[in-house]
């Protein structure tokens, strides 16, 4: 599994990669899935998805069991649409071995958010797993 680390400095930069990665995923048709940690991040996501860009919005749902959903938002550490390619949006790692691609942010708008992205990355590293690191 390969993990890509996105280097974000400010919020604005932070939406603007997890739209630009969603829609990426979903016109390839591929299932695509946010796990957020809690309900009030899901919809904060879930608001995002139909509001940016204005014109246009991307399909998905808010779920919380399977779904055949392309692209689903949930609070579940499972993955209720069989994805391959997934955001996580936790403070703690997402250690499943059978995704193609998860995406995480090294966030550095924070201290604390910066101890948190480096304990995934930790995390991810003791697994063995494909680490990247995309410098936005």
């Amino acid at each position: 599994m390969r993990v890509v680390f996105l280097q974000i400095k400010d919020n604005r930069l932070k939406v603007q990669k997890l739209i630009q990665i969603a829609h990426y995923h979903f016109q390839k048709n591929e299932p695509f899935l946010f796990i957020a940690n809690d309900i009030k991040s899901a919809n904060y996501v879930d608001e995002l998805l139909w509001k940016i860009p204005a014109l246009s919005f991307l399909p998905h749902v808010i779920e919380d069991k399977l779904s055949q959903e392309k692209v689903i938002i949930t609070t579940r550490k499972e993955n209720l649409n069989q994805a391959k390619y997934v955001f996580n949006l936790c403070p703690t790692p997402l250690l499943w071995d059978n995704l193609k691609i998860l995406y995480e942010f090294e966030d550095l708008t924070h201290p604390g958010k910066q101890l948190l992205s480096r304990k995934k990355y930790e995390a991810y590293k003791e697994r063995k797993y494909f680490i990247e690191s995309n410098l936005t």
